[in-house]
C-alpha cells in the first residue's frame, strides 16, 4: 500500500477523534522523486570510487 498511494495506512477514528488533519491522498509521486534523486546520487558516488580505485 506505500509504495503505491505514500500512505501507512487508511484514516482513522482516532486522528478524527483527535481533531487530526486528514493525510494528503497521495505521497507517492514525491517519494518516487526522492528515491530517483538518491539512486542518482548514489549511482555517480559509485562511478567516482570505481575510478579513483582504478588510478
Amino acid at each position: 500500500m506505500f509504495l503505491d498511494t505514500g500512505k501507512l495506512g487508511e484514516l482513522t477514528a482516532l486522528r478524527k477523534k483527535l481533531k487530526l488533519p486528514e493525510t494528503p491522498l497521495s505521497g507517492a509521486d514525491e517519494l518516487k522523486e526522492l528515491i530517483a534523486i538518491i539512486r542518482k546520487r548514489d549511482e555517480a558516488n559509485k562511478e567516482e570510487q570505481e575510478e579513483e580505485a582504478g588510478e
